[in-house]
Formats: C-alpha cells, sequence, structure tokens
C-alpha cells in the first residue's frame, strides 16, 4: 500500500511537468509571435487561475480556506513571489535574449541544484544513483534542446533564465520544509493571489504599452495556459513536492523541455533528431535513477 501511495505521488510532479511542457509551446507562439509581452501574459495568466484555484480550495478544504493561519499566509506569499512573479518574468524575460531552447535548459539546472540543496539540509538522502540520475536527466535535456548553429546567447539571457531555476529551487525547498502538512489546494491559492498582486507592479513598470495582438486563438491559448499549467499544473506540483519530497519531484523538470520538443515535431514540423531521442532516453533513465527504491 506504502509503494501504491508512492507511485501515485509521482505522478503528481510528472503530471506537472508535462502540462507546463505544453506551456513553453504556447508561450513561444504567444510571446515569441509578439501577440503578448511576458510580464502582462504571467499577470493575466495567474489573475485567471487564482479563481480556479479558489473554487478548488473552497470546495475541497472549506473550513481551512476560512480560517487560514497566519503562518500560511506569510509563507504562501513568499511562494508567490518566488514562484509565480519572480520565476515566470525571469524565465520570460530571458527568452528576449536567447533562443527558447536555450533558456529551458538553463532552466533545467533546477533538477540538481535542489537534489543538491535538499541533500546540504538533510531534507533528503544522498545515495550515488540519485545524484548521477539527477545530472544524467540534465545531460539528456542538453541533448534535446542543444544549441543549434546561429543561435544566440547572452550574458543577461543566461542570468535571468539562472534566476528562473534559482526561483524554482527556493520555491520548492519552502514549500517542503514551511508547509508540508498543509492543505496544498489552500497554500495554492494563497501563493497564486500573493504572486498575481506581486505581479502588478512589475506589470506597471515592465510591460510595454503598446496594444496586444490578440485574436480567438491567442485568447484560447492564454485561458488554456492559466487552467492547465497553471492552476493544476502548479497544485500538482504541490502535491508531488508534500508526498514525495523536493529532489524527487524537481527530477522530473526535465520533462518540460522533453515534452515541448516531442510537441514542437508534432504540432510545428521541428525536426526531432537522433541526437534528440538519445536525450529523451537519458531523461528517462535519469528519472528512474532518481525516483528508484532499492
Amino acid at each position: 500500500m506504502a509503494r501504491h501511495s508512492a507511485a501515485v505521488g509521482l505522478l503528481f510532479p510528472a503530471l506537472a511537468a508535462v502540462s507546463w511542457g505544453t506551456n513553453a509551446v504556447a508561450g513561444r507562439y504567444l510571446v515569441g509571435g509578439g501577440h503578448i509581452d511576458g510580464v502582462t501574459l504571467t499577470l493575466v495568466r495567474f489573475a485567471l487561475a487564482t479563481p480556479l484555484i479558489g473554487f478548488s480550495a473552497f470546495y475541497i478544504a472549506r473550513e481551512r480556506l476560512l480560517n487560514t493561519e497566519r503562518r500560511l499566509l506569510f509563507w504562501s506569499s513568499v511562494l508567490g513571489l518566488l514562484g509565480i512573479t519572480g520565476f515566470n518574468i525571469f524565465f520570460y524575460s530571458a527568452l528576449g535574449y536567447m533562443d527558447a531552447s536555450i533558456t529551458a535548459l538553463v532552466t533545467a539546472l533546477a533538477t540538481p541544484l535542489t537534489y543538491i540543496a535538499a541533500v546540504v539540509l538533510g531534507l533528503e538522502k544522498a545515495t550515488l544513483l540519485a545524484t548521477a540520475g539527477a545530472f544524467i536527466s540534465v545531460g539528456g535535456t542538453y541533448l534535446v534542446l542543444s544549441p543549434q548553429p546561429g543561435s544566440s546567447v547572452s550574458i543577461l539571457g543566461f542570468l535571468l533564465a539562472f534566476g528562473a531555476a534559482f526561483s524554482w529551487v527556493i520555491y520548492t525547498l519552502i514549500l517542503r520544509v514551511k508547509l508540508a502538512g498543509y492543505e496544498q489546494n489552500v497554500v495554492m491559492f494563497w501563493t497564486s493571489l500573493s504572486g498575481t498582486v506581486f505581479t502588478v507592479p512589475a506589470y506597471i513598470a515592465l510591460a510595454p504599452r503598446g496594444g496586444l495582438e490578440v485574436g480567438p486563438l491567442e485568447a484560447a491559448l492564454i485561458l488554456y495556459v492559466a487552467a492547465v499549467p497553471g492552476a493544476l499544473g502548479y497544485t500538482l506540483w504541490n502535491l508531488g513536492v508534500e508526498r514525495v519530497g523536493a529532489s524527487k519531484s524537481a527530477v522530473f523538470i526535465p520533462l518540460v523541455p522533453l515534452t515541448a520538443a516531442i510537441l514542437g515535431w508534432l504540432l510545428l514540423g521541428e525536426t526531432l533528431s537522433v541526437k534528440q531521442a538519445v536525450g529523451a532516453a537519458l531523461i528517462i533513465a535519469g528519472i528512474v535513477a532518481v525516483v528508484w527504491r532499492r
């Protein structure tokens, strides 16, 4: 029964990562195509996702939502600043300076960084297999999204993408250490609400004042990234961290670029090379190595 519960717990971060892979493809179209800027997309996305998360929290844990502790409110606000405002603005801003593939690759560094931090803090027990698996998965990510000739790279873009990865590492660790045992739907509601509020000043300061090119397709994609990768994806991630820990959840992060690469091949006609296929195999092998139970 315990093994079955652990297996179910592993599904949560895995499904969250896959949903974020679809978000990357939608983001490439929306932001890369000039239909909407990254800060505005972040604000609109979570302004729409927050009521959905709140409805779920009210339905599942009404009493806990209406009687939220101050400690939960404080740490949820920190999570909102890091995982909603910080991560998304860093990530989308990096896309303005580097190719999406390189940005996603740098962001995938959250996998070994989370594992190393969890071991240093005594949250996880270090094993040779798990350590190798974390780095193998990132190596596979490099093969899937390795820079092509002519791709653009900049120091500022790298720093922004690394800022996104670092924000996500701290987000995951705080969630594990400070908010373990709380109802995750309630945590996610206050996190999303706080992140939306923190994004407003960034929107005022950074968002361009030009008109947006949002038609029916773009509007549908924005609703999708709000409901699935936004509301559902973040809630599944929180549940996964609570059930299986920070490092085991973080190892699924490389599924984000893997999913994006596969969807790009299927939907956008992008080429899936032999090197990328080998990278996909390494990503899967790395995930198995980290979550493997002796």
